[in-house]
């Protein structure tokens, strides 16, 4: 192209040669100020032959333009170029453009021989690439000029723009997350207490084992008596919170002859925000010396709380809103702890090492 700047290929061509391109921030511009992306930078040999001619940077675009020509072209009664070797001998047919040359390229390449047909005529140039043709071509169609109108991705961005103001539409459930509601529609219960009982949804419907973690749970366990020594307060907050776990039937102790069985969770604890409280976790996501967790192995259910988008969206549509904030959670006595695991299929191999029987 006499009037490009710069050299481009296609993405499709430029992988078909297996050349991979450098990344560079740049886009280019065209006909009516119109911007392209630009997909990286590749150095390429051009030549004929198997000799190479020149040595070029090109710009690697997902498309450079339409199959050119528009339209087949009228060759007839063009005996002027019938004896010549054309560096295109197609280009009477439309086709897609993988390579564009710049006008430094196309400038070195031509040899200086000429052969001008009629008026109507394209003029052949010799080149290194072979004869070259320019100028005017009559279509066997009548249309000359293909008009493109973007009307389409406009009416797609005006769409976009409506659609940020309205509520999004849940969205669809993995496989992972429909299976966990199935499991869990089929195997909760609820007992005369109010408490709900659940199974731990596992993978592929199989529970797995796990190697080390009392080890685990112990060495975590120690680190944590070690800093408690330090922090009085900590240190006697930890042990009532263990202690209302017990009598609250949380959990229970082991007998030393099943030490080693089940698997164990290590506990970390922290200060809360009020002062005389204290934050206790049990850490289901501590790997085993396999590297592997409970979490790792449950299936995940779907998201139960709103995006904070969705909430600020519906919110514009009240006249009136209720604004609740909990203070406090959880009393002492756990009173909205009303999720269990059954105890008859998993309690007695979920485990943690408490601050009694350290050893």
């Amino acid at each position: 192209d006499t009037g490009s700047q710069n050299n481009f290929i296609t993405c499709n061509a430029a992988q078909c040669l297996k050349l991979k391109p450098i990344p560079c921030d740049s886009n280019v511009q065209g006909l009516g100020g119109a911007a392209a992306e630009i997909n990286g930078i590749i150095h390429c040999p051009i030549g004929t032959n198997n000799r190479s001619v020149f040595d070029v940077d090109m710009y690697v675009m997902s498309k450079i333009c339409g199959d050119q020509p528009v339209a087949k072209l009228q060759t007839h009664g063009f005996s002027h170029i019938a004896e010549l070797h054309l560096a295109d001998p197609g280009f009477d047919i439309p086709g897609p453009i993988d390579v564009l040359l710049g006008a430094d390229v196309f400038a070195d390449s031509l040899l200086g021989e000429r052969i001008k047909g009629d008026a109507r005529q394209p003029l052949a140039i010799n080149s290194l690439f072979g004869w070259l043709l320019l100028g005017r071509t009559p279509l066997i169609t009548s249309s000359l000029l293909r008009v493109t109108t973007n009307s389409d991705e406009l009416a797609s961005i005006v769409q976009k723009f409506w659609e940020l103001d309205l509520i999004p539409n849940a969205s669809p459930l993995t496989p992972q997350e429909v299976a966990c509601e199935r499991a869990y529609i089929a195997e909760h219960y609820r007992d005369s207490s109010g408490r709900y009982g659940v199974h731990l949804p596992f993978k592929d419907n199989v529970e797995p084992s796990f190697v080390g973690s009392r080890d685990v749970a112990v060495r975590r366990f120690k680190a944590i008596e070690r800093r408690l020594t330090r922090e009085p307060v900590l240190h006697q907050q930890y042990t009532e919170f263990m202690e209302d776990y017990l009598r609250s039937g949380h959990m229970s102790s082991v007998a030393v002859k099943d030490l080693n069985l089940g698997r164990y969770y290590p506990t970390m604890c922290d200060k809360a925000r009020q002062r005389d409280q204290v934050r206790v976790v049990f850490d289901a996501s501590a790997q085993d010396v396999n590297h592997k967790s409970l979490n790792s192995t449950l299936l995940t259910g779907p998201k139960l709380e709103s995006n904070i988008a969705e909430v600020l969206l519906r919110f514009r549509f009240m006249r009136l809103s209720f604004w609740l904030i909990f203070v406090k959670c959880i009393d002492k006595s756990g009173s909205l702890s009303t999720i269990g695991i059954i105890r008859e299929l998993y309690g007695d191999r979920n485990r943690i090492k408490s601050y009694r029987n350290i050893d």
